[in-house]
């Protein structure tokens, strides 16, 4: 009987044993899962990029700009012409006594000129914080102008690069259509743009004289087409236009005398010019009437 009791005994301990153990296996497994636990949220947290700033970004990009990456570079005229119409668009949308426009030295009088209204107010106050042709949003109070907050010189900055590029080779220009040129001798043309448009209206005025620019940033859009009505066409190009004149165009367009384009040139705008004015009804009416 005592050796019975004696063998239970053993058995139990043996059994207690075990269970000694496995909770300490899975006391030493529970700690290295905490451990590669928190390794992996450290190593997660390294591998999430931060949020970054435009600043911030803008700084990276400037000091990552040299030799080796310049080709990387290519489309920041293109951002500097969006920050351009972005710039005009807020003053022109804009309907509080804050306005965008320029800072000018004139006789050393700082001056801010509004650019949509081209009206100038004397700087009241913080002139420091601008240079000449600075581009500033200023708060107007009783006819004075107190910079808020400068940009980047967009003046400076275009004249910078127009100084660096290299003098274009003279090209053979193409033959003169005198067909086109009869065809579009009488014709009136608008183009309302804010970008490259001296180049389409040199490039109409070959074939005619009667052609009008008018930047869209400057004329809110009933006005602008009021404008435009005395003109047998229209030419509007959406790409440097405000979204206010998109807007004006889905409900009043009329589909052959107003045209749109999107990035064109000046090769395109002759082209379309001709093909609008050889596919009008109207004209075309006249024409076989005479």
């Amino acid at each position: 009987m005592e050796q019975h009791l004696r063998q239970i005994n053993r058995q139990q301990d043996i059994k207690v044993e075990g269970l000694r153990q496995t909770k300490n296996r899975l006391k030493a497994s529970q700690f290295k899962m905490k451990m590669r636990h928190t390794e992996l949220r450290k190593q997660l947290k390294q591998q999430q990029p931060e949020r970054t700033t435009i600043v911030a970004m803008i700084k990276s990009l400037r000091d990552r700009l040299d030799e080796r990456t310049f080709e990387q570079y290519g489309q920041l005229n293109q951002l500097l012409y969006e920050y351009d119409s972005v710039f005009k668009r807020m003053n022109f949308e804009n309907t509080t006594n804050y306005r965008f426009g320029y800072f000018v030295l004139a006789e050393q009088e700082p001056l801010f000129v509004d650019v949509t209204t081209n009206d100038v107010y004397f700087v009241k106050s913080r002139p420091e914080m601008a240079r000449d042709l600075d581009a500033c949003k200023a708060l107007i109070e009783e006819k004075h102008a107190m910079i808020v907050y400068c940009y980047s010189s967009i003046n400076q900055s275009k004249s910078e690069r127009q100084l660096m590029k290299k003098p274009r080779q003279q090209t053979m220009k193409p033959p003169l259509n005198h067909a086109m040129k009869n065809r579009l001798a009488n014709c009136s043309f608008t183009l309302i743009t804010a970008k490259h448009a001296h180049r389409y209206r040199d490039a109409l005025r070959v074939y005619t004289k009667d052609v009008k620019i008018i930047d869209p940033y400057e004329v809110n859009p009933s006005r602008l087409f009021k404008q435009s009505r005395t003109f047998d066409y229209v030419f509007v190009f959406l790409d440097s236009c405000p979204h206010s004149v998109t807007d004006y165009l889905k409900v009043h367009q009329q589909q052959h005398r107003i045209q749109t384009f999107y990035r064109a040139t000046p090769e395109m705008v002759v082209a379309r010019a001709n093909y609008v004015v050889l596919n009008d009804p109207v004209r075309t009416v006249v024409e076989t009437i005479t």
